[in-house]
């Protein structure tokens, strides 16, 4: 795999795109889109087959600057793998919607590729805080011209807030690195010896940014607010992609960087997620808008996840990176159910809906296999991640571990009664629940004749993530082949820090 093929592609696709007339060129914009994000994925596809696993280091080098200085290794992999496997399904939701200035969505979903690419491979701390920040620009473009109109200018706030003071946290840290070690280079820092006491200074100036974009609680208030007021492309893009940024950061910088200090400061972070894990699993139970339940959902298997990461055992943190590749795929299939649901009804209180097995089969299918993966039912991807996780915490804290099965529990419990309140019972359907299915066709509310189940075109779009679901979680040991060398290292680290 060429990074800078990968890279010069995009760059080149997205400038090509602006310089061209929507008007006349619209199925062209659409088509080059489509082909560039499909041509990343097989990139780097091709740089997972390519990929020497003999090699303790980073592979793949390409540099622009001192400051942009790219490389992988088995973490960047994993993370560009789900990013460019992803992308192609975000672009194909948008794809056939009318209303839409394709141009400008195109551009806007080119660059967030783009730049997560970048972050992805980035071997600059610098660098890295560059492009995890510009992430912002085109999210809060995409949710401002796309997004629901009630509060979409209180979740922008909300999401400019969370991220301004988390990049200035980060802003400090770096100045202070740069002023101590003269470098931001990655590779550099590895090898030097950080005293504990400068260690947990530059711990908390990273661990803030990347907390709030996880998120951790309390910083989670600004995902609550963007997920519900973002368009169905927006959500998956956040809950698939954006909040990995946060468990690579920990990975690639607290856990590799600040290894001491990580240790010391691990019962904290373990107690912090797991009151997210069971205070976020109990205010879900009391939602009803369907969006903000499944994001919900996302912040407590995100707050799991940190308790294998930071398990200080090998199982725990292969399961928690499992878990968080395995949430790429159920939440943005989550999302793209809930938006499919609301582009026919125009409706997301879950309390307007029941009984929709009866005309919506194909949708109750997938939306049955999607939420067995979010509660980890065995053979789902989910499940791998989580078992690994409970065994890599049972290692270490035996009450945590039951406390966290208790979390377990409480997914299980709210994603059968989302499930079952949708597609069981009387069918009623959006805001006119008052009304059986026979009134609201006298009403005009629903026409003779119409198809309100998948269209072929939306099962093509979930196929590809029920199929990673299920083929990975039969077959993990594929996926746990990708991240060998990284868990190789952080066993290392563990063992001698």
């Amino acid at each position: 795999m060429s990074l800078f093929f990968l890279i010069f592609s995009n760059v080149i696709s997205l400038l090509f795109i602006l310089s061209l007339n929507d008007k006349k060129y619209l199925e062209q914009i659409k088509i080059i889109t489509l082909c560039t994000s499909i041509l990343s994925f097989f990139l780097v596809l091709y740089g997972w087959w390519k990929y020497d696993y003999s090699i303790q280091s980073f592979q793949y080098f390409f540099n622009i600057t001192d400051l942009l200085y790219f490389g992988c290794d088995s973490l960047s992999l994993s993370f560009l793998l789900l990013t460019t496997f992803l992308f192609p399904i975000f672009i194909l939701v948008g794809w056939f919607n009318a209303d839409t200035n394709m141009k400008i969505l195109c551009s806007i979903l080119l660059s967030i590729e783009l730049l997560l690419i970048l972050v992805f491979s980035v071997l600059d701390l610098f660098g890295f805080y560059i492009f995890f920040e510009l992430l912002l620009l085109p999210m809060i473009y995409l949710i401002a011209i796309w997004g629901a109109d009630e509060r979409k200018d209180f979740a922008i706030l909300y999401f400019f807030l969370y991220t301004l003071f988390g990049s200035l946290c980060m802003l400090l840290g770096l100045i202070l690195i740069y002023y101590e070690f003269g470098t931001t280079n990655l590779q550099t820092l590895y090898e030097f010896v950080i005293p504990l006491g400068k260690q947990k200074i530059l711990w908390w100036l990273f661990f803030i940014p990347l907390a709030i974009k996880i998120p951790m609680v309390p910083g989670h208030l600004w995902l609550l607010e963007a997920h519900p007021e973002a368009p169905t492309i927006g959500s998956m893009i956040l809950a698939g992609l954006l909040l990995k940024l946060g468990t690579y950061g920990f990975v690639r910088i607290l856990i590799m960087l600040f290894t001491h200090a990580t240790d010391y400061y691990r019962s904290v972070v373990i107690t912090v997620s797991l009151i997210g894990l069971i205070y976020t699993s109990f205010i879900l139970l009391l939602q009803y808008d369907i969006k903000r339940i499944i994001a919900y959902s996302s912040v407590a298997h995100m707050n799991y996840g940190l308790l294998g990461l930071f398990s200080e055992s090998i199982e725990g943190i292969s399961g928690a990176l499992v878990l968080m590749i395995s949430h790429g795929f159920t939440a943005s299939g989550l999302f793209l159910l809930a938006g499919l649901l609301y582009d026919r009804f125009h409706d997301r209180i879950i309390y307007n809906y029941s009984g929709l097995i009866r005309i919506m089969p194909f949708m109750a299918g997938c939306f049955f296999l999607i939420i067995l993966s979010n509660f980890g039912f065995p053979g789902s991807l989910n499940f791998v991640g989580e078992i690994l996780i409970l065994f890599g915490i049972f290692e270490t804290a035996n009450i945590i571990a039951l406390l966290s099965c208790f979390g377990l529990f409480l997914s299980l419990i709210y994603s059968i009664l989302l499930f079952n309140r949708l597609f069981f019972g009387e069918l009623v359907i959006g805001s006119f629940a008052k009304f059986n299915i026979e009134k609201q066709r006298q009403y005009g509310k629903l026409k003779l004749g119409y198809s309100l189940d998948l269209l072929p075109r939306e099962l093509y779009m979930l196929f590809p993530l029920i199929l990673s679901i299920i083929v990975l979680g039969i077959y993990p040991s594929s996926l746990l082949l990708i991240l060998d060398d990284i868990l190789y290292y952080i066993l290392l680290l563990i063992e001698n820090p």
